[in-house]
């Protein structure tokens, strides 16, 4: 996500110390060209948008 432009930011959720850790290591991380353009392939963007959880699960969550 941090290639993807400024205005672009992870949102990191966890339950546990050790995913957040992990998660913060990922800003590390640099990507090439191959491996953004793989990742384009994967998870073309706009293609992965939509909600979150589907009509039983938005149930469950009282909103």
């Amino acid at each position: 996500m941090l290639a993807q432009g400024d205005e672009i930011g992870p949102i990191p959720g966890f339950k546990r110390g050790g995913a957040m850790e992990h998660s913060a290591k990922a800003a590390d991380v640099e990507l090439d060209a191959a491996d953004l353009a793989k990742l384009e392939t994967a998870a073309p963007r706009g293609g992965t948008a939509g909600p979150r959880y589907g009509e039983r699960g938005m149930r469950m969550v009282r909103l």
